[in-house]
């Protein structure tokens, strides 16, 4: 009995220093408002307003709930923000050069994540490139383009099986930022729309 009590607690313990260390996030997406703004910035023709899940709790392990299928060509990345800014995904090219625009117009923002790539303009050239993979550069870029966070999604197997990571992503010049979210799913290096995820559960808390 005192060994149980003893390993009870220590789960307790562990699940407080995890609670501590990952509090609650809050499932806060994007509006139409935004994507009319951000369309408009772009200059881009929002086709269909996204429906999403309800604003939720949720942990830096909850699963996405639901997604949108987008094309898995390379381009993916830049197709799930299409999709989130317009409804559809066939602005990705756009969208790509929008980005690699923002990294090129603020080189010394960008110069630390850059020094892996070849420098400016091995990156410029390459990432102009249909099916060139986004990395966490682009991810910061398009963050820092469209001033809001994205969260990004990625399962992960573990010995206790698959299990869910969220990273954020603020924009650079506003790591500070707050408020609603851009929230992409990355299974298997394939990035798709998140629109619901899942609730926390009030026994994790």
């Amino acid at each position: 009995l005192t060994v149980n009590i003893v390993i009870t607690q220590r789960r307790a313990n562990t699940a407080s220093m995890a609670f501590q260390l990952y509090p609650p996030k809050k499932f806060r997406p994007v509006s139409r408002q935004w994507q009319i703004e951000k369309s408009k910035d772009l200059h881009l023709n929002v086709q269909f307003y996204l429906k999403y899940g309800r604003e939720k709790l949720f942990t830096q392990t909850s699963p996405p709930k639901q997604t949108a299928s987008v094309q898995a060509d390379g381009n993916c990345f830049f197709r799930a923000l299409s999709y989130v800014i317009t409804g559809v995904e066939d602005y990705h090219m756009n969208i790509r050069e929008a980005i690699t625009m923002c990294v090129e117009k603020n080189s010394g923002m960008f110069r630390t994540l850059l020094q892996s790539r070849g420098g400016m303009h091995n990156y410029v050239c390459s990432m102009r490139q249909p099916r060139e993979w986004a990395t966490d550069t682009e991810i910061f870029a398009a963050a820092t383009l469209l001033k809001t966070v994205i969260e990004v999604c990625t399962p992960c197997r573990t010995k206790r099986g698959l299990e869910y990571q969220w990273q954020t992503f603020t924009p650079l010049d506003k790591p500070e930022l707050r408020g609603p979210s851009i929230y992409i799913s990355n299974r298997d290096s394939h990035f798709e729309p998140v629109l619901d995820v899942e609730e926390r559960k009030h026994n994790n808390d």
